[in-house]
């Protein structure tokens, strides 16, 4: 399946002649393929890929604040390579959603000989039988055939979850019974007292953490400072914070990011008790450049 979060935050430079060119000739050949038989769609698929990998799209000068407005989510520090200036490129020029693009390109990118057409097993099969069989994997499409329905397909994803289901469900009961055991056999701890024993352990976790990333905001240079944290927001998924305003989002990042686990530096373990929020206080004091 094509990684549309892999050009996330890449970008290319300025307004490029040459991409500017390949932009408008992949521009060309897709609006031909639309024009075209529905029976083309593995070609659209293809040519689609074509644009995305080319970067080309990178071109077109966007308004962030403007495609926010919209509903769009264009992450922080996002570059012009990203999928979302992709997939509304597509949207402006072709009419076609974010799921069709999609849907399309990784027909190709599943069922595909490269761009040469459909692999021999696949020949048969329909845009909707295959669309519902992009989710299942090489194992699981082995069973169906080519004369099955789209109902029949649906219904047979439906028995897979069902089944998934159950192993897990008899995976859990196994892991209980095993649990119930091993406190048979072992002296019974208050429940109290085992909750207790856990916080304590997660809080001690949680402040050797945020001290041993607090030491590192403290003596690192400003670079590495801004690379480690950038690093982190990069990491964060679109939906993290959504509906937050960035000021107290980055606030949520930064939380995250004193709480991860990095081996960057030796600190001591003396005073475990200390209060997480007071070390994200002097985060701000200890850069002066860096004000949230």
């Amino acid at each position: 399946m094509i990684d549309f979060e892999l050009k996330k935050f890449r970008g290319v430079g300025g307004q490029d002649k040459e991409l500017q060119d390949i932009l408008i000739s992949h521009t060309k050949t897709i609006r031909k393929d639309l024009q075209q038989s529905k029976e083309n769609f593995f070609y659209l698929g293809a040519h689609l890929i074509d644009l995305y990998n080319s970067n080309a799209y990178s071109v077109i000068p966007v308004n962030r604040a403007e495609l926010r407005a919209q509903g769009l989510n264009i992450p922080i520090m996002a570059g012009n390579c990203n999928s979302v200036f992709f997939f509304h490129y597509c949207f402006e020029e072709f009419g076609l959603e974010k799921t069709q693009v999609s849907r399309l390109m990784n027909i190709v990118d599943e069922f595909g000989n490269k761009s040469i057409g459909f692999k021999e097993c696949w020949k048969e099969f329909s845009y909707s039988q295959l669309c519902e069989l992009l989710p299942l994997t090489a194992e699981q499409r082995k069973p169906v055939c080519s004369n099955w329905s789209v109902r029949r397909i649906r219904e047979y994803k439906k028995s897979l979850v069902a089944t998934s289901q159950q192993l897990e469900i008899t995976g859990k009961n196994t892991e209980l019974s095993s649990e119930r055991s091993e406190i048979i056999e072992n002296k019974p701890v208050a429940t109290s007292q085992q909750t207790e024993n856990t916080n304590s352990v997660k809080v001690t976790e949680q402040v050797r953490r945020v001290r041993t990333n607090f030491d590192f905001l403290q003596t690192a240079c400003v670079n590495d400072i801004a690379d480690t944290i950038s690093e982190c927001i990069c990491s964060m998924p679109d939906s993290f914070g959504v509906g937050v305003p960035y000021r107290d989002r980055i606030k949520q990042w930064l939380f995250n990011w004193l709480l991860q686990d990095n081996e960057i530096s030796e600190v001591s373990e003396e005073n475990e008790d200390a209060d997480i929020n007071e070390l994200l206080k002097g985060f701000g004091k200890s850069r002066g450049s860096l004000h949230l």
